[in-house]
């Protein structure tokens, strides 16, 4: 009976393990606005748990200097566990308490222009050497792969050009204006890391 009880704990801990998901983290970044100095996003992060009853999402807002796309400020907006009870399938959430945030406010404080897409052009594409706009006589290098990852630093595989932001945000002569890539990489499948990020690209080479 000692060895019997041992291998039907055995088999269950067999198909436990078989049916638990692996950990997985979402990360997409949205484009708020920009100024002369400063754009701003929205950082979402989304974290699986090797379970598929609970998850954690936090959202932050984030201040990044064009010139060195260092964030300056960041402010934490929401974080929040979802649950859901697995013999009832009730579900709940838990919000922590962060301190109040007026998000118009700082924006008009900040001037942000904010922002709207672009109708996606199907020719720009990533490859091992960076990011590149196709042409049917030739190609124009948008972000060199030292660029591309000095943005991005946690790039994942696959990595594929998915939409265009802008803004109607005119710089100053002399200071560049810039478009945003929504760059996708890695799987979106429920149970694999992936992320969305923003590329800056000169505008001048956008053309």
């Amino acid at each position: 009976m000692r060895v019997l009880g041992t291998l039907i704990a055995l088999v269950l801990f067999a198909q436990l393990a078989i049916a638990t998901p692996d950990s997985a983290t979402w990360r997409r970044q949205a484009l708020v606005g920009e100024n002369a100095e400063y754009f701003f996003r929205y950082v979402t992060v989304s974290e699986y748990p090797a379970s598929y009853y609970s998850h954690r999402r936090t959202l932050r807002l984030e201040k990044v200097r064009k010139a060195d796309f260092k964030v300056v400020e960041q402010f934490q907006l929401r974080d929040v566990v979802y649950s859901e009870n697995p013999m009832t399938g009730v579900r709940s959430e838990k919000s922590q308490a962060l301190p109040s945030f007026d998000l118009s406010a700082y924006l008009a404080r900040n001037t942000v222009h904010l922002p709207f897409s672009e109708d996606m052009r199907p020719t720009v594409s990533i490859d091992s050497s960076g990011v590149w706009d196709v042409f049917e006589d030739g190609r124009v290098e948008l972000a060199g792969r030292s660029d591309l990852f000095r943005q991005i630093p946690n790039l994942g595989e696959e990595p594929r050009v998915v939409g265009i932001e802008v803004t109607d945000f005119t710089p100053p002569t002399g200071q560049k204006a810039y478009f945003y890539l929504r760059i996708w990489s890695n799987s979106s499948a429920s149970d694999d890391n992936w992320s969305e990020d923003l590329l800056l690209v000169n505008q001048l080479v956008f053309q």
